[in-house]
């Protein structure tokens, strides 16, 4: 399986996410990546690809128990899928040897891959006098007024990548 099927399949299972065997390591892309990153403390970085960029993190084959038990300990199961992406029964234990390991798995956490329906509260300014209301009007592009509403000041870097990642999904390269 190659990285544009898993993204096409990601894109076509909201709330899925995927690790693909690629030589001693796992890789997982785009939303995968970055809950993969918010849960293990593992770092993503942007790939560019012909025409479009990715985002990607991998890791040490040999660290697959060590992330199983991770995502376990935030109720989430990793599993094998099958070449369709539907996930296949687990195995209660991860293989000793790398070699023994699935080439495809995947996970299920909605709370993690789907993007929140409302922007975060921002906080309460410090000093309110220097502070405006920007009013969007209406007729403003659905990309630009998605950009007007998004609060760099009070969001995360994990939230930033996340608000990125979706605005790429929704208004990039098809």
């Amino acid at each position: 399986m190659s990285e544009k099927e898993i993204l096409q399949l990601q894109a076509g299972h909201p709330g899925r996410g995927y690790l693909l065997r690629v030589g001693l390591f796992y890789h997982a892309y785009d939303a995968s990546a970055f809950a993969l990153g918010r849960l293990t403390g593992y770092r993503v970085v942007e790939r560019s690809r012909r025409g479009y960029g990715v985002a990607v993190l991998g890791f040490p084959s040999a660290r697959l128990a060590s992330v199983r038990g991770t995502l376990a300990a935030h109720g989430i199961q990793l599993c094998p899928a099958d070449p369709e992406g539907n996930p296949q029964p687990a195995a209660d234990t991860t293989p000793a040897d790398t070699s023994a390991q699935p080439g495809f798995l995947c996970f299920e956490s909605p709370l993690l891959l789907e993007a929140p329906e409302t922007p975060p509260t921002p906080p309460t300014p410090a000093n309110p006098k220097k502070t405006e209301k920007t009013e969007i009007p209406a007729t403003q592009s659905p990309l630009l007024r998605e950009l007007l509403a998004f609060d760099l000041a009070s969001s995360t870097p994990m939230d930033a990548m996340n608000f990125l990642n979706r605005l790429r999904t929704t208004y990039g390269p098809q």
